[in-house]
């Protein structure tokens, strides 16, 4: 039936009951708060939101974690097209700062500034074993340009590439790691967008990677200590 439309709202949750109470819910008064502070002011990183009990680096166990948050980055084409994301990051792994190659939040040692090699311990090349419990890094890349949801998917897709930098090991069986692409464009989002369509959805796909990659950076490095949980700030 062509003139029936469906609503569908794709979604996810990450599991963040070890910070602070298990009991708390969020009720409708949060969601009504939530919708009446919505602005068009920068996107607070840390923790905030679905970044609030986020963590990461938890192959050795909940108590050597580093405190995860909620991170975004923007990044604008020499076209003018932009591509943003924002990303809740809550993962087993550690998180890596590609550029240097230094681990900047993961797994932490017995010494202030060191992390062990979350990478090792999946390798079972440490004598350290933990409960790793329940992770997901949530990730949403948003786009003007008018791309179809066929392109859209590949945009996301290649935005796991961004998790892959930022993030080790990632994609593990412990992880719930999901990025969802959208599109603000008013245009015919239609598939056929000309004959350099495929040239501007490599371009975006390329830079929904990288920022994806610098929200992730930005969530760890905004991240406040919080009930117990130690940010890389304080470590």
């Amino acid at each position: 039936m062509p003139d029936v439309v469906v609503p569908i709202v794709p979604a996810a949750v990450l599991f963040d009951l070890a910070i602070g109470s298990s009991l708390v819910r969020p009720t409708a008064q949060w969601g009504v708060r939530a919708a009446s502070e919505a602005s068009s002011e920068p996107v607070a990183s840390g923790n905030i939101g679905a970044g609030t009990g986020a963590t990461v680096g938890k192959l050795a166990g909940p108590l050597f974690a580093t405190k995860g948050g909620l991170g975004s980055a923007l990044l604008a084409l020499p076209n003018g097209t932009k591509v943003a994301a924002l990303v809740a990051v809550n993962a087993v792994g550690e998180v890596v700062d590609s550029s240097k190659g230094a681990v900047v939040a993961g797994v932490r040692g017995t010494e202030v500034g060191t992390y062990r090699s979350a990478v090792d311990i999946a390798l079972g090349l440490s004598d350290e074993d933990g409960p790793i419990g329940s992770n997901t890094t949530l990730g949403v890349v948003v786009t003007d340009a008018p791309f179809s949801k066929a392109d859209l998917q590949k945009v996301a897709e290649m935005a796991h590439d961004g998790f892959a930098r930022a993030i080790r090991p990632v994609h593990t069986q412990f992880d719930g790691d999901t990025i969802f692409a959208v599109s603000t464009s008013a245009k015919d989002n239609s598939a056929a967008a000309g004959s350099d369509s495929g040239e501007m959805l490599n371009s975006v796909g390329v830079a929904a990677a990288k920022v994806i990659e610098q929200a992730i950076l930005d969530a760890v490095n905004a991240a406040e200590s919080l009930c117990g949980c130690i940010a890389s700030q304080d470590w």
